[in-house]
């Protein structure tokens, strides 16, 4: 079906007002960082996601740059990163995704979540170290080049239950099937 002119110019301005809100939130949020107030950042801009979902097009490295005054190139490479540490695997364009793309679906906020605390790394503004154990701790691959933990190192068991070597064959006891 073909669209009236009207029809034409009707989604038109939608799109271009759309664009001037998406700019309006990235202007206030310059603002607030550039007057030291960088902590009303993200408040500032999930208050106008939740008024207005044509902020959710807001590009991440637009967000970074805004908050930053980081390069396109830089601010798509840590989209990289984030992708990677996530395994996400849309097929959206590192310089294509948006805030509405991080916080997607409950499943997906993990990428909102990696994307500040990359952010926050890159900006010498936090030096987080999760505690042993922790279930996302692959997330944070610094952990280990820190000294916390080696992923790679075999689990040593110094208690055995059945006070045997672990060294030793395993034999049946008399009595036993030796098939399992």
């Amino acid at each position: 079906m073909a669209s009236t002119p009207e029809q034409f110019m009707t989604v038109t301005r939608r799109h271009e007002e759309a664009r001037r809100t998406r700019l309006s939130v990235l202007a206030r949020i310059s603002d607030l960082c550039e007057r030291g107030q960088r902590a009303k950042a993200i408040p500032t801009l999930m208050a106008n996601l939740m008024a207005d979902p044509d902020v959710a097009g807001i590009h991440l490295w637009q967000l970074d740059s805004a908050m930053f005054g980081t390069s396109r190139y830089k601010a798509k490479k840590l989209i990289r990163e984030v992708r990677e540490r996530t395994h996400d695997t849309s097929h959206d364009k590192d310089g294509t995704v948006t805030v509405g793309w991080a916080l997607d679906s409950p499943e997906h906020s993990v990428r909102m979540v990696t994307w500040l605390w990359l952010v926050a790394r890159r900006e010498g503004m936090a030096n987080i170290t999760p505690p042993v154990g922790f279930p996302y701790s692959l997330l944070y691959d610094d952990v280990a080049d820190a000294g916390m933990g080696d992923w790679d190192a075999p689990i040593e068991d110094d208690d055995d239950d059945d006070g045997g070597d672990e060294d030793e064959e395993w034999e049946p006891r008399d009595g036993e099937d030796e098939t399992v």
